[in-house]
């Protein structure tokens, strides 16, 4: 599986620059206070009349540059327990709870109401399989065979309900999907799979439990599968002068509806969908987990 580098904070794309700036600005500070003390010494302290101002722009430019750079590699990151800010914190993942940051402190969580619109932006623009994820209720299943039935494969994951902990390093999300913890009953694994094989994938929750013998009595395991939800696939979408459109129903909120198409999305006012289109929309948004992300 392809793994996500950290994301470093913005304002490292901004150090070189602003560093660049601030060299200059020091160099014309130097040659404007030069200027003034030449024009004092040969004018009998008389007041020069165009040092003196471009000496506190001077100054001004470069506290401006100095407090910039002061701030490189700080990204503000406000918990539900409190609001702190983080030097060199980076984005590592998300969650149904909101985005992971890595920080020197260890990992910290951010609810999504908490997040700022620059934020928001970076998480529409380059986590959209992570948002997938969560909408679509996946969970990352990682462990090994524990047996193959005629049902389908029971996995048991490698992580315990304990160890999925922040305090302990670990993240409950992985890609956006929940991390399994357990057993699963996987329906369409491949058959010739074998007990103790390693098992990495996404699988969707299909809403039923199996019950699954084990020693003297049963335990109820959840049944997954590995393909993706059909009505969350790209579809026709007709509005109400009959035009149509094949694209994929990515969430619909405040009355506006956000579709995927060749990888860009847009909005569409509902209200301008057919009829029976808009009843579909509303009927798939009520199966997606609603993430409360500010628009950026």
């Amino acid at each position: 599986m392809k793994t996500r580098k950290p994301r470093e904070s913005p304002i490292h794309y901004w150090f070189g620059p602003l560093r660049i700036a601030c060299r200059a600005s020091l160099a014309s500070l130097f040659s404007t206070a030069m200027a003034a003390i030449h024009q004092l010494h040969d004018k009998g302290k008389r007041r020069p009349s165009l040092a003196r101002p471009q000496l506190l722009v001077s100054l001004a430019l470069l506290a401006v540059l100095l407090g910039s750079i002061s701030a490189r590699g700080q990204s503000t990151a406000s918990t539900a327990r409190k609001d702190r800010v983080y030097a060199n914190a980076s984005m590592v993942d998300l969650g149904a709870p909101g985005a992971y940051f890595r920080t020197d402190d260890g990992l910290e969580i951010v609810p999504w109401e908490k997040l700022s619109k620059f934020q928001a932006a970076t998480i529409r623009h380059s986590f959209q399989e992570e948002l997938d994820n969560i909408r679509l209720r996946a969970f990352w299943i990682e462990g090994e065979v524990f047996s193959n039935l005629e049902e389908g494969i029971v996995v048991i994951a490698l992580l315990e309900e304990d160890d999925v902990d922040l305090e302990k390093g670990n993240l409950a999300h992985k890609r956006g999907a929940e991390i399994l913890t357990g057993l699963a009953l996987v329906e369409d694994l491949p058959r010739n799979l074998q007990e103790g094989d390693p098992v990495k994938i996404l699988a969707y929750p299909q809403g039923k439990i199996f019950p699954y013998k084990l020693g003297f009595g049963k335990k109820d395991v959840p049944v997954f599968t590995m393909a993706r939800p059909s009505w969350a696939k790209p579809s026709e979408w007709t509005d109400r002068k009959g035009r149509k459109i094949q694209a994929e129903l990515v969430e619909v909120a405040s009355g506006q509806c956000r579709f995927r198409r060749d990888d860009r999305e847009f909005l569409y006012p509902l209200d301008q969908l057919s009829e029976p289109d808009r009843e579909r929309a509303i009927a798939q948004q009520s199966l997606m987990r609603v993430i409360p992300l500010p628009e950026g």
